[in-house]
């Protein structure tokens, strides 16, 4: 699985072939903004892994 770069570990958000530049756009953007607002971070310490794994928002 490709790394996104400045990651330490795989990220993926998948949608199907042929959306169209606004879907992936949105999905794009909805992931910067969970990671800027500290969602991420905070769903990976309740689970119990490193809050500093989530790539820094671009």
């Amino acid at each position: 699985m490709p790394r996104r770069p400045g990651s330490r570990r795989p990220v993926a958000v998948g949608t199907t072939v042929g959306r169209r530049p606004g879907t992936v756009a949105f999905l794009r953007d909805t992931v910067e903004e969970l990671k800027a607002n500290g969602s991420v971070a905070e769903s990976l310490r309740r689970s119990g892994q490193e809050a500093g794994l989530p790539a820094p928002p671009a």
